[in-house]
């Protein structure tokens, strides 16, 4: 199954972006074929440092005062009137 999440969806959604230096994904026609992709390799391996930071800020924001951001209820306008 190949989970696709359209990148302009994810700031309107409440979602934390992990940063990469570029389009995350590799190439191959098989599974170890991939990692002849050193510059996809290169992404994946920055992607993922920047995941593990994140979720280590995370965690460490546990406990302490900082709060999550209220969650602002939704207005949607109708433009046909």
């Amino acid at each position: 199954m190949l989970l696709f999440v359209r990148p302009h969806r994810i700031g309107i959604n409440n979602m934390l972006q992990v940063p990469s230096t570029y389009w995350n994904m590799v190439h191959g026609s098989k599974p170890e074929d991939v990692f002849k992709d050193e510059e996809g390799v290169c992404i994946m391996r920055a992607i993922a440092s920047n995941m593990a930071w994140l979720l280590k800020l995370l965690e460490s924001a546990k406990g302490t005062k900082l709060e999550k951001p209220v969650q602002i209820p939704k207005v949607r306008t109708n433009f046909i009137r």
